[in-house]
């Protein structure tokens, strides 16, 4: 231990590591077994008292089979308690890889730390960590149909890990492959249906269903995440959203009260409460709970543009500016707060600062349901300088996308 100690002070640390390395290939514990137990001894102390790993269940055969028809061939695999760790000393070079791979990556040099990780997964295929540091590289360097091949190799080597799930989840909608994405939520439930025992497991597959649009899922998970810890307040406080979709205001505020009771600063929540209250009328108590997240949360572009849109509905149109400006500079990537403003802007005649705000938001969000009043504006704003094709071309852009959120809304 204390040489390990001087090598990180040592100006020679290279040299002394490189060596280390090679006497890592002798195992000395035969020899000094008396220290070898004291150390052991040692490190059973650190373990905290009365608390032991969740026994973990292998999947069925059922369960594997369906895996292998979703693509995860090559080695689905759980670890079992008691199985032996590999050998330390095996793993040395594997190990010395794997640190230039990283050092290589954290220099930049992205395609020399992929292909050294792709020689550490075909060198050892069992390393999970591996496939996703190479999945993370791939990503940043624009090849996210490769990342997916990465992470799902990950993930098959543990299937109801959350990490390996939420990366393959969102390296599929980066590389556009919605299907895979679905046999992903379907690979990742098989594990925690073997072994339930994570209630943020559960909760990571209700986000990623939810970002699929597979409400049912989402709230099936949500409900099995609450079964595990029924104080988990993000559960309760994502019920709450999903009720109120459904237009149940009842169930919606039980849900999102029960979440603040538990955590009460807990981001969206006094939100989500607010679009509760304004839906029962409760205008004054709904901005409250707006400003009241916003205190803690100004990033929540939604909270600036309801508590904006109550403000105008009670007729201050000041206090209606001031909120979609504090949308704008607190909120600069969520796009709802430009639409308006650039309609605000333009109606005050400042076409360019219009046109501006308008483009802004439609790069963020350009297929909400406030995005066709962005086309809107461009449209009078082309039409007022005499650009009429153009004027023309945004107008059937804000139109074609009004009936498609109509459509949607109608579908719901």
């Amino acid at each position: 231990m204390a040489g390990v100690t001087f090598v990180a002070a040592s100006s020679g640390a290279v040299e002394i590591t490189q060596g280390l390395l090679t006497l890592e290939n002798v195992d000395i514990s035969a020899a000094n077994g008396r220290r070898a137990l004291q150390m052991r001894g040692a490190l059973e102390l650190l373990a905290p008292p009365n608390q032991s790993t969740p026994e973990r269940t292998s999947l069925d055969a059922a369960a594997r089979e369906r895996l292998a028809a979703l693509g995860y061939t090559g080695g689905v695999a759980d670890v079992k308690e008691g199985s032996p760790l590999p050998d330390p000393k095996d793993k040395v070079k594997v190990y010395a890889l794997i640190t230039s791979a990283k050092a290589a990556a954290k220099a930049g040099r992205l395609p020399e730390a992929i292909a050294q990780m792709r020689a550490v997964v075909e060198q050892d295929p069992g390393i999970m960590d591996a496939y996703i540091g190479l999945g993370d590289w791939l990503i940043r360097s624009q090849q996210p149909a490769s990342a997916v091949a990465a992470y799902k190799r990950a993930l098959a080597l543990k299937v109801d890990d959350e990490v390996a799930f939420g990366k393959l989840v969102g390296a599929c909608r980066t590389a556009g492959a919605g299907r895979e994405a679905l046999r992903a939520l379907d690979v990742f439930r098989a594990g925690l249906d073997a072994n339930p025992r994570n209630p943020q497991a559960w909760y990571q597959l209700a986000v990623q269903a939810l970002e699929l649009g597979e409400t049912k899922t989402a709230e099936a998970a949500l409900l099995r995440a609450l079964e595990v810890n029924p104080r988990l307040a993000q559960a309760h406080n994502a019920l709450a959203a999903l009720a109120y979709t459904r237009g149940e205001l009842d169930v919606a505020e039980k849900r999102v009260r029960e979440a603040l009771a538990i955590t009460p600063d807990l981001p969206t929540g006094r939100y989500n409460l607010g679009r509760v209250l304004e839906a029962h009328g409760q205008l004054a108590q709904a901005i409250e709970m707006y400003k009241a997240e916003l205190s803690t949360n100004p990033k929540h572009g939604r909270a600036h543009l309801r508590l904006a849109q109550i403000l105008k509905r009670q007729g201050d149109h000041a206090g209606y500016l001031d909120s979609l400006r504090r949308g704008v500079e607190q909120a600069p990537d969520s796009g709802a707060c430009y639409f308006l403003l650039a309609h605000e802007r333009l109606r005050a005649g400042d076409a360019e600062e219009a046109s501006r705000l308008a483009r802004r938001g439609l790069q963020l969000e350009p297929a909400s349901e406030l995005s066709p009043l962005g086309h809107y504006v461009l449209a009078d704003v082309y039409g007022a300088r005499g650009q009429a094709a153009l004027a023309a071309t945004e107008l059937a852009r804000g139109r074609r996308l009004e009936a498609a959120s109509a459509e949607h809304t109608g579908s719901d």
